[in-house]
């Protein structure tokens, strides 16, 4: 079951991602279109209807909501398995290994745009995730607008805050 999106959370901001990818994307409209909030660009698969992207952070963050766009609801996905903390990962992987998040997706609601809250517990401390989309709405390819996440950066602890006990 997804949690509630804390208030202070906020997108995080595309400066955060480093060294993303996609596989099965068109060279035409590549990933790194819909990382940002734009409204003109977006990010096709090539080959059918999968992608499957990775997106390490700067930093580790804890993550609540996903949020998604698509231009139309004929090529938005229907489904998407979210992964955290993996290793780089291929089609077979991602449709063999248990995800840490299988959500539906109801594709006409990605035409305006849908923040879907994670089960906030699983994504505490978020090193990398990758997102598989395995199908989409029936058309031959999937076609993305805007792929993001709702959190915030992961404090980190001051251990000069901490005195020797004893």
């Amino acid at each position: 079951m997804a949690g509630v999106i804390p208030k202070h959370h906020v997108q995080i901001a595309s400066n955060l991602y480093v060294n993303t990818s996609c596989l099965n994307e068109d060279d035409n409209a590549p990933h790194v279109n819909v990382l940002n909030d734009c409204d003109d660009r977006f990010c096709s698969s090539d080959a059918d209807e999968q992608l499957l992207f990775r997106l390490p952070f700067k930093a580790a963050v804890k993550l609540s909501a996903l949020k998604i766009q698509c231009p139309n609801a004929e090529s938005a996905p229907t489904s998407v398995k979210l992964f955290i903390n993996t290793t780089e990962m291929g089609f077979d992987d991602a449709e063999e290994k248990k995800a840490t998040e299988m959500i539906e997706l109801d594709p006409q609601a990605l035409v305006s745009g849908a923040v879907i809250p994670l089960t906030f517990v699983r994504y505490q401390f978020v090193d990398n995730i990758s997102v598989f989309i395995p199908e989409n709405n029936g058309d031959d390819i999937t076609s993305i607008s805007y792929l993001g996440f709702l959190g915030e950066p992961v404090a980190s602890m001051d251990m000069s805050d901490f005195k020797a006990q004893g």
